[in-house]
């Protein structure tokens, strides 16, 4: 299955037809060029942000090259305070791509599992800093703080199946010490 524009949500529709014809990713392409929604991030405005991770979600993982896994890696690893704007959601719809990453039985899924097993220390080390923020005072942080667990928990567990590697660095010690 190939994604085209046409069976992505609206606000996820970014077509070469859109583009001025002189810029350098208006040429025929199968999907939305990926790499302009992720220059969406050097913008400073998390509404945008929550969009773009909507629309990469809705992005099959045999159309993620390399480069866009990691972008989306990097994203989590980038993240240094989760309770700034919408965080919470940013990183669970990460966690949530990266989940569709690990469950992939196609060459995409492979590669995710030989490269990127950091992203299990990510996802614990998440888990340990969400859940020692104190959010019940605030209903719309306590919902996002439920959202990002959530969204790590899926991930660990669909890791803790058919990832060897995944299942080695969930039982070490320093894994084992944070949770």
């Amino acid at each position: 299955c190939r994604l085209t524009a046409a069976s992505l949500p609206p606000h996820c529709r970014l077509t070469a037809a859109s583009l001025p014809p002189h810029h350098p990713t208006a040429r025929p392409r199968p999907f939305p060029p990926l790499q302009v929604l992720f220059k969406a991030f050097e913008v400073p405005d998390d509404d945008l942000k929550v969009v773009v991770m909507e629309c990469l979600l809705e992005v099959p993982v045999s159309n993620l090259q390399a480069e866009e896994v990691q972008n989306i890696v990097q994203i989590i690893a980038n993240c240094d305070n989760l309770t700034v704007g919408s965080t919470e959601v940013i990183i669970g719809n990460a966690f949530q791509i990266l989940r569709k990453m690990v469950l992939d039985d196609g060459d995409e899924g492979v590669h995710f599992r030989r490269f990127h097993a950091a992203t299990i220390h990510m996802a614990l080390d998440i888990i340990v800093r969400n859940s020692g923020r104190d959010t019940r005072e605030n209903r719309v942080e306590s919902e996002e703080k439920t959202v990002l667990s959530t969204a790590c928990v899926d991930f660990l567990r669909a890791a803790s199946f058919d990832w060897p590697e995944a299942i080695e660095l969930m039982q070490t010690r320093n894994a084992v010490e944070a949770m």
